[in-house]
């Protein structure tokens, strides 16, 4: 699995050369109940991995693609590519981890997803506090646990707002 996620990461990095973050979004197609079992599942370990093994959030974020990259008019979509937008700028790729969340907040707009754009901002904040703008990150993800309130999405809201007190306590808030 390690050699495909390897070539994954190759895929997504292309896809973000040749359209960047203002490509459009192209049509979707059916997504399978397999692959949104699998989305789930890697988007519960990405949120897991960022705080146990961070360096495994990019396997966990290219597997989830993998599942989701035939629906990007989707929320799953959104998800992906703003938490490959996180793994890259763990691993010290910046300008592609912009990439991708720029990508994430178009495509989060197209759509008009309310919990897409948490997503985007959940992201982004953490993203902002991995670059050491703790400050900016609270706003940020101050927004991503009000949007997913708004969205009614208990679920990621739990999640965004578990990230933010953490961040908040390391902080000594």
């Amino acid at each position: 699995e390690p050699v495909d996620a390897l070539l994954f990461a190759n895929e997504a990095a292309l896809l973000q050369l040749l359209h960047g973050p203002q490509g459009k979004v192209p049509p979707d197609a059916p997504l399978s109940p397999e692959n949104e079992l699998q989305f789930r599942i890697f988007e519960t370990l990405a949120f897991t991995d960022y705080f146990s093994e961070p360096q495994r959030v990019l396997l966990d974020m290219l597997l989830g693609f993998k599942a989701v990259r035939s629906r990007p008019r989707s929320s799953q979509y959104v998800v992906t590519m703003s938490g490959l937008g996180l793994a890259f700028s763990l691993l010290g790729i910046g300008w592609l981890a912009r990439r991708c969340i720029a990508r994430a907040f178009r495509f989060a707009e197209v759509i008009g997803d309310e919990a897409a754009l948490g997503s985007c901002y959940l992201f982004q904040g953490l993203v902002q506090e991995h670059d050491g703008q703790s400050d900016l990150s609270v706003d940020t993800l101050r927004k991503s646990v009000d949007l997913y309130l708004r969205a009614g999405d208990l679920r990621r809201w739990k999640t965004a707002l578990k990230g933010l007190l953490i961040l908040l306590r390391n902080r000594g808030d």
